[in-house]
């Protein structure tokens, strides 16, 4: 979705950011030729500047060898660290991730967004810190429990994760990625001449793209859940297409036990608490409002979450399958555990290991349900 280059600046800027994949890009000389052809330009000719069909079928060539095998992986590979590199523009913020595995660097994702009003007006540090805590956020499901480094060209957050940062709003960001923090191997200093390809994708968003009014948000671009261990509040709704949704330290989509009973919502306990009003005019309509109180709730149907359901939505389930045909195949996960054909993902909590069932991508909508919904 990036759109083309219209002026010779933000063309120069592309032949930037993609020289940085030059040595995976094979012929890379001549798929770009087009565009230096338009870009060498000495100072008196820069009015010269033009955009023709050689140099669209060159920028679309470039986008698809970014955008496809074997430069971008269309899964991770879990034996392998991730490497997120962000930054932070006047204007946006962006990042990429990537893996440098055996047979090479390979590109996960592209992550950027506008900046809003109040974002623009916040410092350096603030909006690179914001860079940081945006693109985990957005790639936590992607990341799952995998090792990570996080490179930033701005200094002074070199290795913040670990440290006391005398910002009140950076440190607000941490505190929602603690439970993530200790997959982070280091925040490692990337100086800008380096780090190029993130800058480039944090001036230049889709056109589609839109600006997040709170920077504690995520915004869900589709009907699903995200796949693996997230975390979100008790507010939280059911899915729904570009819902906001902010992220908690509570677990929600492990199930703890393999059956969950209904719940009371802070709303429905408020309607439960407010007094009733007296119905002694007659004894038929006190005879009514006491049968009325006494019967259970049969409209809501109970939700299926037995471990034989479970096991067979697991055994449908492709990223879980994936997992267990990793350890089914010797690699070792200190993170999960298959019981009696179920995943489960291991937690720690005060020196005890809590066992939680990896909960299916078509189950989740049921559990939030479950959990926020049911009567």
């Amino acid at each position: 979705d990036l759109p083309a280059p219209t002026t010779l600046k933000e063309a120069n800027e592309f032949l930037g950011k993609i020289n940085w994949y030059r040595k995976f890009i094979p012929n890379f000389a001549r798929i770009a030729a087009p565009l230096h052809k338009v870009t060498n330009k000495t100072k008196h000719h820069r009015h010269e500047f033009g955009w023709g069909p050689d140099q669209q079928q060159s920028f679309d060539e470039f986008k698809r060898l970014l955008t496809t095998y074997p430069l971008f992986l269309e899964y991770p590979d879990l034996s392998t660290p991730f490497v997120l590199t962000t930054d932070a523009s006047g204007i946006g913020i962006g990042g990429i991730l990537r893996q440098d595995t055996p047979n090479g660097t390979k590109i996960n994702y592209f992550k950027s967004r506008v900046l809003d009003d109040t974002e623009r007006k916040y410092d350096t540090i603030e909006q690179e810190a914001l860079a940081i805590f945006w693109c985990i956020s957005e790639l936590r499901s992607y990341i799952g429990d995998s090792s990570f480094i996080v490179e930033t060209d701005h200094k002074p957050l070199e290795n913040f994760h670990k440290k006391q940062i005398n910002n009140k709003r950076v440190m607000n960001w941490l505190f929602k990625l603690q439970d993530i923090l200790p997959q982070i191997i280091a925040v490692k200093h990337r100086p800008g001449a380096h780090n190029a390809a993130a800058d480039y994708i944090s001036r230049h968003f889709p056109p589609s793209t839109s600006t997040n009014s709170n920077p504690s948000t995520i915004n869900v671009t589709n009907d699903d859940w995200p796949i693996g261990t997230e975390h979100w509040d008790e507010q939280v709704a059911k899915p729904q297409r570009t819902q906001s949704i902010q992220p908690s330290i509570l677990e929600h989509t492990c199930i703890r036990n393999a059956e969950i009973s209904a719940v009371t919502t802070r709303a429905q306990a408020k309607l439960q608490a407010q007094p009733q009003p007296s119905s002694a005019n007659t004894s038929s309509t006190s005879t009514t409002s006491q049968s009325t109180c006494s019967s259970p709730p049969m409209a809501t149907p109970l939700h299926d979450f037995s471990l034989s359901r479970i096991r067979s939505e697991q055994a449908q389930d492709v990223i879980i399958q994936q997992i267990i045909q990793q350890i089914r195949n010797n690699r070792r996960y200190e993170s999960f555990i298959i019981q009696h054909g179920i995943l489960y993902k291991l937690a720690y909590r005060d020196d005890a290991t809590i066992k939680l069932i990896y909960a299916p991508s078509k189950l989740i909508p049921e559990i939030m349900a479950a959990y926020h919904d049911h009567p």
